[in-house]
């Protein structure tokens, strides 16, 4: 057995990892847009949290705060620093430094699901909002039409 031959198997090999990487990379990506065309169009009336009921009289007087969470919408300038950064630091300590995917992330939560018997979740910020904002929270909703969906 000769230098060549050897040379000729290793070509071979890496032709052939090659081309299968690039079809899992296609069938990946044409998954990903079959979803990502399925997800619901993004709105920013739709993103305000729900408010309780207000009633008020004839006087614009407020009689009544019905609902069982009392919220107020805030704008982003009323929320103290300190806040922000102590929930960046909870739940998603590289949200400045991702646009919505952390893949760091999602990898490390794929390797703990795999390594235990829970679920570990690997969704930033931007990614619960939106599932909490358009997504059924339902376990039985937990799918992988609905990752791709929150994804796209």
């Amino acid at each position: 057995m000769n230098k060549q031959f050897f040379l000729r198997i290793a070509k071979y090999l890496g032709i052939g990892f090659l081309t299968i990487f690039l079809t899992i990379v296609l069938i990946g990506g044409s998954i990903f847009l079959f979803y990502a065309v399925q997800a619901p169009e993004l709105s920013e009336t739709k993103l305000v949290a729900t408010t309780s009921s207000k009633i008020y009289d004839n006087k614009n007087e407020l009689v009544a705060d019905l609902g069982a969470e009392r919220r107020v919408n805030a704008q982003s300038n009323e929320i103290p620093t300190d806040l922000v950064n102590a929930i960046v630091s909870i739940e998603d300590h590289r949200f400045f430094n991702h646009r919505g995917i952390d893949s760091i992330r999602i990898f490390g939560a794929f390797l703990r699901n795999l390594r235990s018997n829970g679920l570990q979740g690997g969704s930033t910020l931007t990614q619960q909002l939106i599932k909490l904002t358009y997504f059924s929270t339902s376990t039985a909703d937990q799918t992988i039409a609905r990752r791709r969906k929150k994804l796209g």
